[in-house]
């Protein structure tokens, strides 16, 4: 891992982290903080709905999921609209999916030409990967 990728992604997840609503002021000890950290980051993976991911996990989008989790949303929207069409005032609702790309610092032309990678290198991804496999077999 470069030192600039690692920067940015410890620069993005320390707005989160420290956002938590459950944030210990202080550790006991490194085991407490890093059983508070493995859980945070699977609640942050698994459970927390992203506005910038159009209401997806990160688990779902990095994992494809995201189609059936959408489908089975569309069905449900399809369904209430069915039922009642006269409350959907701006037509029958549709479900929108997580954008193309979700950057936090983008990486320019000026930073190629600098030799930053442009390779994902997100350290959790891999556990998102694993634990999804365990956890759907």
């Amino acid at each position: 891992m470069t030192r600039e990728c690692h920067v940015r992604f410890w620069e993005s997840a320390e707005v989160r982290f420290l956002c938590a609503t459950r944030h210990p002021k202080h550790f006991a000890n490194a085991a407490h903080a890093t059983q508070w950290c493995t859980d945070y980051f699977d609640w942050y993976n698994f459970s927390h709905h992203h506005s910038g991911l159009n209401g997806y996990t990160p688990e779902q989008v990095f994992t494809g999921r995201y189609h059936e989790v959408a489908t089975e949303k569309q069905l449900a929207l399809d369904s209430r609209y069915a039922q009642n069409p006269e409350r959907f005032v701006h037509g029958r609702p549709t479900i929108k999916l997580p954008p193309e790309q979700v950057l936090i610092n983008p990486v320019t032309a000026e930073d190629i030409e600098k030799g930053v990678s442009t390779a994902v290198n997100f350290p959790t991804l891999n556990r998102v990967k694993d634990k999804t496999t365990l956890t759907l077999n």
